[in-house]
């Protein structure tokens, strides 16, 4: 049993030596990431207007991105994005969110070309609702967090793919009106007298191309 049990070690040993290689020539330390993706978000829409019912939102959203592997299981990084959201076919409005955020991935699952890792971060954003019939425009400042799961996938040494799917929200408190009918801004209140505000919470699933520079991954 005992001469059975020592090769049985050895194996083991091996094994274990040939995985952490493998993790080790897709080091993600010292890599720059760039990244240009699109996708799409499905939010509950809710708002503080007493009796207001629950509405359902759906956008497009483009996003770049930048980050750097700071060590093995840590990436960080910046983005910036634009949320389009679908309105009547017929109407003349258009509902938008432009942000500026920061990013974390913990890099969980590292092959020599595929990184599975959990990501969650934060962005300041501007809401923005135009309806061009009235020449109006409101607008609100917010915030908006999220957290997820994703991967990236390189077909060779610097190019690849990724997908990431989040848990997202957004948030707005302040809604100011401007109009070129009335030179002063106006902040929106609810029917109680309460500054306007929504809350978005639902899903957003994100996916694009990706261009690594830095450390090699063969």
């Amino acid at each position: 049993m005992k001469r059975l049990f020592i090769p049985f070690l050895i194996l083991i040993s091996v094994m274990f030596c040939d995985q952490a290689t493998a993790q080790d020539k897709f080091s993600t330390s010292g890599r720059i990431n760039i990244s240009l993706g699109t996708g799409f978000g499905l939010y509950n829409l809710s708002t503080n207007q007493y009796d207001d019912p629950d509405n359902g939102a759906l956008n497009g959203n483009l996003q770049l991105a930048a980050d750097l592997g700071f060590i093995p299981l840590l990436t960080g990084g910046v983005m910036v994005f634009r949320n389009g959201f679908a309105t009547d076919k017929d109407s003349n409005q258009r509902a938008t969110i432009a942000g500026l955020g920061v990013y974390a991935h913990l890099n969980f699952a590292r092959r020599p070309k595929t990184t599975w890792f959990l990501t969650a971060g934060v962005a300041g954003t501007v809401f923005t609702y135009e309806n061009y019939d009235n020449k109006g425009k409101v607008s609100a400042n917010g915030s908006h967090v999220f957290a997820g799961l994703g991967f990236r996938r390189y077909f060779g040494d610097h190019v690849g793919i990724f997908s990431e799917v989040h848990v997202a929200g957004y948030n707005y408190n302040t809604f100011v009106y401007k109009s070129d009918q009335n030179l002063k801004d106006q902040t929106l209140l609810t029917s109680s007298g309460n500054k306007f505000g929504i809350a978005l919470a639902g899903a957003e699933v994100k996916f694009g191309v990706i261009v690594a520079l830095g450390a090699n991954s063969k």
